[in-house]
């Protein structure tokens, strides 16, 4: 399988002269795609003055049988929570400080929403 990295930098700068100066980098984000452009892995970094990183995202997608899930991750491993599609692409559960469930009728219209709390 080809994977296709796409890498958007964010800086911080101004404007003098009609010209754009960079003064920092502030934070990146890479998303990874398959040959059939679906989103495999988005990693985001957020950097201070220093260039030190202070916070982050890992967001990979994995498959289940009934569909696949894209688990949430903090740059240490630790899991944030994650959201939940069925094989049809539906969003069907959402886990982070409560979870929220969805199901859909046949042709994909949305029939009941329901919110667990933790």
């Amino acid at each position: 399988m080809k994977i296709k990295k796409d890498t958007r930098n964010h800086y911080y700068g101004y404007i003098e002269d009609g010209e754009y100066h960079i003064e920092k980098l502030t934070g990146i984000e890479v998303y990874e795609f398959d040959s059939e452009e679906t989103l495999l892995r988005y990693t985001s970094k957020n950097f201070d003055d220093d260039g030190v990183v202070t916070d982050g995202t890992v967001v990979t997608r994995q498959c289940q049988e009934d569909g696949y899930i894209y688990e949430v991750c903090d740059l240490n491993g630790k899991t944030r929570g994650y959201d939940r599609y069925d094989k049809n692409g539906y969003h069907v559960e959402s886990a982070y400080n409560q979870i929220l469930r969805w199901t859909y009728d046949t042709d994909g219209n949305l029939i009941n929403e329901h919110c667990d709390n933790d």
